[in-house]
């Protein structure tokens, strides 16, 4: 199966990418051979390092702020995590779960959903309630992302 990457270092103030590598490998299992693409590997070191780094910043930031912002390219704010809560930023209305009112988070394709208890499919294409997605392709500092849900909200994605 081939595999498309791609990763982008942005510049938070001039919202323009100040590296970006990508490209395309046959995947036998799960990641390639570090042999075979360095690049790749050294991006996927310097992500956790980064992850690292965020998550040592998050306790300051949501004493400051009282949430963490995550945006989509092309740098638009998404959604925001603080604690207990995640909510979704979309155009003029905002739909907050309380850490308690999730039923189900999970990835499907490259989107992850979070569903709302109140949430129920109806026949094949019918649905009644609340069902949110993210795309994880367009979706900055996602292993962070993923973190501060589990740490902040106490839903770990399957």
């Amino acid at each position: 199966m081939k595999v498309n990457y791609q990763f982008a270092w942005i510049n938070r103030n001039t919202k323009k990418p100040i590296y970006q590598d990508g490209g395309e490998y046959t995947s036998i299992g799960y990641n390639p051979s570090i042999y075979e693409y360095p690049k790749y590997w050294l991006n996927i070191e310097a992500e956790k390092h980064w992850t690292i780094f965020l998550l040592d910043r998050m306790e300051k930031t949501i004493e400051e702020n009282g949430y963490l912002e995550f945006i989509i390219l092309p740098w638009t704010p998404f959604v925001r995590i603080g604690l207990g809560y995640i909510t979704f930023l979309k155009e003029n209305e905002k739909f907050t779960y309380k850490f308690d009112e999730i039923s189900k988070i999970y990835i499907k394709g490259t989107d992850l959903y979070i569903e709302h208890k109140n949430f129920e499919k109806i026949l094949f294409f019918f649905k009644s309630g609340n069902q949110n997605k993210i795309p994880l392709q367009m979706l900055c500092n996602r292993q962070f992302f993923f973190k501060a849900l589990e740490i902040l909200v106490g839903h770990k994605v399957t």
